[in-house]
């Protein structure tokens, strides 16, 4: 009677123990554990994305709008015989005014475009911190704008044309998202553009004026050097003789007898 005999082990294949085995398990999930968090974490990251362009069109907007109504409170009208003319301490006042104003508007908007609700006296601890973060967020997207919209209000002061300034903003401003890197450089190289044409027309007032100095400086010295001449003329004849002394005189009558 034939007896069964275990088949030998495959070549190459070795068998786990135990304890392989539950490393092994432990890593597949492992594995598993981080694909899901990376899928979640790149549908986060598209959300956060997307809100993001929401919050920049907003504030571009606010930018835009901010101009235009900060332009429309600035105008001075003719007084006299001062002509109708754009007032650039009311322009900026205005325009900032409605800038930080904006500013937790837009921080709620995108604290709400993370799904999140507005505080309640029932919000617990955690909701509140989480309000608070997005609204932060929000309010730094307004904060990276500042720096265009300071130089948009100052090609709408610095033109010759206030209404041509706001013409080149508002295109610039208006440019679709994903030629909105072009719009900024834009505004960045026409603000540079306007700020060393005033710095030139200032090198030039503050040369005029050096010039000024300068020779008002010099006709000093030379009338100084003039008047040292003339009060000592070597031939004196500005000279002031010294009385001479006075003989003493003895009147008769005072002579005694």
């Amino acid at each position: 009677m034939a007896t069964k005999t275990k088949d030998a082990p495959k070549k190459g294949i070795k068998t786990l123990t135990p304890t392989g085995e539950a490393i092994l398990t432990d890593l597949i999930n492992c594995d598993r554990e981080v694909t899901s968090r990376s899928i979640q974490a790149r549908k986060l990251k598209t959300k956060a994305d997307d809100a993001e362009v929401q919050t920049g069109r907003a504030i571009r907007d606010r930018i835009m709008l901010g101009c235009e109504l900060a332009h429309v409170r600035a105008i001075v009208p003719k007084r006299g015989e001062v002509l109708r003319h754009l007032d650039p301490t009311i322009f900026t006042e205005e325009f900032w005014g409605r800038w930080f104003e904006s500013r937790d508007r837009v921080g709620q908007a995108f604290a709400i475009s993370q799904k999140l609700k507005p505080l309640t006296g029932k919000s617990t601890k955690l909701q509140k911190a989480r309000w608070t973060k997005a609204v932060d967020n929000g309010q730094r997207y307004m904060k990276d704008y500042s720096n265009v919209a300071h130089q948009a209000i100052t090609i709408v002061l610095s033109t010759s044309d206030p209404k041509s300034g706001l013409a080149f903003v508002r295109k610039h401003l208006d440019a679709p998202d994903a030629d909105w890197g072009k719009g900024k450089k834009a505004i960045s190289d026409k603000y540079w553009t306007e700020l060393e044409a005033r710095s030139d027309k200032l090198r030039k007032a503050r040369a005029t004026v050096d010039g000024f100095v300068s020779k008002a400086d010099q006709a000093r010295k030379t009338v100084e050097r003039d008047l040292n001449l003339i009060i000592h003329r070597k031939d004196g004849s500005l000279k002031t003789e010294i009385p001479r002394k006075p003989k003493k005189v003895t009147l008769p009558y005072l002579k005694s007898k």
